[in-house]
Order: structure tokens, then sequence, then C-alpha cells
């Protein structure tokens, strides 16, 4: 056994966590050449968690805080990140006052990263059908034939499916041989913003509105003001009526949302039993900065 092979090695790994450190790992002698600043490797953090952290530098000095835990595996034959990106992480960690991983996590494709929330989801463009059985692992042929089934699996039941807890060079394997891809689950929901319309819920004849008219006359006056401000800044009598935005038919009718919203609610009987020519709102994108 030469003196390189029983030299002990640590690495200092970016976790993919908001902490402000990093933390050193033990890497196993037997990785002493394979390990490279850059890679991307699989450790334990905390009792039971595993994540994607990144290499940022190897040194043979171990930590005095604390005993170091080993690398479980590494992704990468080659590093994914070379020294002049890892020295830019670094320094936009300073500038910015945000931690290692912070970075990191900004920086990374969501391709290459993995963490407990990760989701694998099987590739919709591979065919179980159209691969012979001794192209995966044993391992990788009984996690294929679960996504088959199941179609997405978190890190946890891909874990359980197996039962081993360093789950990810096997999904890593997969995403490389296109039966697997890799989803993070989204903790909040864009939601556009939204403006709301007000139009016609049903088209009427100029006769049925003339009933109308005078029928809030007689009742309801501030209603009747405010469908006619609707009627006008609609272009009604035109032949391309447009929605109005609620928002500008409240401010020109005296911003009067009762009686808006009495509208919205009113049906006409008689003559025109069955048609409502109730205002109604109705939501639209706003694609406009006002």
């Amino acid at each position: 056994m030469s003196t390189q092979e029983r030299t002990t090695l640590f690495a200092d790994v970016i976790v993919p966590l908001a902490v402000h450190n990093l933390f050193t790992y033990r890497i196993p002698n037997n990785w002493n050449d394979l390990a490279k600043p850059g890679q991307r490797v699989v450790v334990q953090f905390g009792k039971s968690k595993y994540y994607v952290g990144i290499i940022q530098k190897i040194h043979p000095d171990a930590p005095k805080q604390y005993q170091a835990k080993y690398i479980q595996d590494i992704l990468d034959s080659t590093p994914i990140v070379n020294a002049t990106q890892l020295g830019f992480w670094d320094w936009l960690a300073t500038y910015y006052m945000c931690t290692p991983g912070d970075v990191m996590n900004a920086a990374l494709p969501s391709g290459l990263r993995f963490s407990s929330e990760t989701r694998i989801v099987k590739n919709p463009e591979f065919s179980i059908e159209e691969v012979a059985e001794d192209y995966f692992t044993e391992r990788e042929w009984k996690l294929v034939l679960e996504l088959d089934m199941k179609i997405e699996l978190s890190m946890a039941e891909a874990s359980d499916a197996l039962g081993i807890k360093t789950i990810q060079p096997v999904i890593q394997s997969l995403i490389s041989k296109g039966a697997a891809r890799i989803m993070e689950e989204m903790k909040g929901e864009y939601k556009p913003k939204k403006e709301s319309y007000v139009r016609l819920a049903n088209p009427v004849t100029e006769d049925a509105l003339q009933d109308i008219f005078k029928e809030l006359e007689k009742r309801a006056v501030v209603q009747l003001d405010m469908l006619m401000k609707y009627l006008q800044l609609s272009n009604w009598h035109s032949k391309k009526p447009v929605p109005v935005k609620k928002s500008v038919l409240l401010n020109v009718a005296g911003n009067s949302v009762t009686a808006l919203n009495a509208l919205v609610k009113k049906k006409y009987p008689g003559s025109i039993r069955s048609r409502s020519i109730a205002l109604t709102t109705v939501r639209r994108k706003n694609t406009s900065v006002e």
C-alpha cells in the first residue's frame, strides 16, 4: 500500500442549505484520487438527511470541533464547477451577505441539484419496453419499475423502495440513462396579477334596455347611473362593445360598490324572463403597467 493510499484527506463541502459555514467530510481512502474540488458529493447532514453538495477544497486537516462524517458517494467523474466559478461563488456570498448554499442553489441548474425535497419523475420520453433489463443495475431496474407504476416518487419513497439511505447515485444514473428526471417541489405557487372587468351577462336589445331604465328610474337611481356609465364606457352602441375595468367603472360612477353588486345580482322578469341583463364581473390577467 502506497503512502498516497494511506493519506487521510478531508473535503470542505458546500451544502444546499442556508448555513454560513462549509462542512468538512472525510474522504474514504480509496477515493483519494477520485475526489476533486467542484464535484458533487452525497453527504449526510444531521441524523437522517442526505444532500448533494459541492466540494470546495480538499486538504489533510481534520476538523477540531466535531468528528467528520464520511462522504457517501461522488456523483461526478470530473468537476462540474471550476476553480474560477468557486471563487466567484465565494465573492457573491460575501458581497451579498448570503450563504454559500444560497449561491449554489441559485447557480446550479435544477437538474444538477438533489435534496430531501426533490421528487423523481418518470421521463415521459422513456419507454420501459424499448430497453433491455440488463441495461440497468438491479437497483436501477427496481426503481425504473417503481417509477413506471407511480410516475413520481419522493426521495424518501425511492429510498424505502430500495432499502438504502443514499439514493442519489442511483437517481443520477437513471437520469443519465434517460429513464428519470427530477422535479423540485415548489414552496409557493406563482399567481399572475388579475383585474376585474365588467360586462353584460347576456346580449340585450334596445327595447329591453328602455324597460330596464324605467324600472331603475323608479326604484334605484344610483344603479341606473351605474348602468348608464357602463354602457358609455363599453361603447355598447357600437358593433364591438368591450368589457370595462371594474376599478374604472367605480371611479367614473362614484365608487358605488353596493350599486354595482346589486346590478350583478339582478334578474328581470316579464318580457325578458330568462334573459339576465345583469352586469357580471370577469377576471383577466393584467398585462399592462399603470
